[in-house]
């Protein structure tokens, strides 16, 4: 009667090939004192090799997860204090009287000035402008 809880498996090697060559002198000069059977080294030998392959992969992952998570965060520092920078801009902008100028970022704060007595065609008055802000202004940005 055949036994159900046993799979049999054959290993044909062939000695010309370098590689099999070096797998049959292991196992024919395996340790028996340390291995029961050839059969016990081959399945700790699989076991090993596809548990080390899987240890790879995932060390590999955390490595992509880390740099990923490094370079979020580095673009969540970078514009978050562009945005900073921005409503410090806005902020003494609106502060100085000078309303919501759209170019507070791009321009100088002293030819946002100039720009704006142009468009309106008269200067502003002078309560209005303030010089120690604007230079504040052109510092934070």
């Amino acid at each position: 009667m055949a036994k159900t809880d046993i799979v049999q498996y054959s290993l044909r090697l062939n000695l010309s090939n370098p590689d099999h060559l070096a797998v049959h002198k292991i196992l024919k000069d395996l340790n028996h004192d340390i291995y029961k059977s050839q059969t016990v080294f081959m399945i700790k030998a699989i076991l090993n090799y596809v548990n080390a392959g899987s240890a790879e992969k995932m060390q590999d992952e955390a490595k992509s997860d880390a740099w990923e998570s490094a370079f979020f965060e580095k673009m969540e520092k970078s514009v978050t204090d562009k945005v900073m920078r921005e409503m410090i801009a806005f902020l003494c902008s609106v502060m100085a009287g000078r309303g919501a100028v759209q170019t507070v970022m791009q321009v100088p704060q002293k030819e946002a000035a100039r720009m704006m007595e142009a468009a309106e065609g008269a200067d502003p008055p002078e309560e209005q402008f303030d010089e120690t802000l604007a230079d504040l202004v052109d510092q934070w940005s």
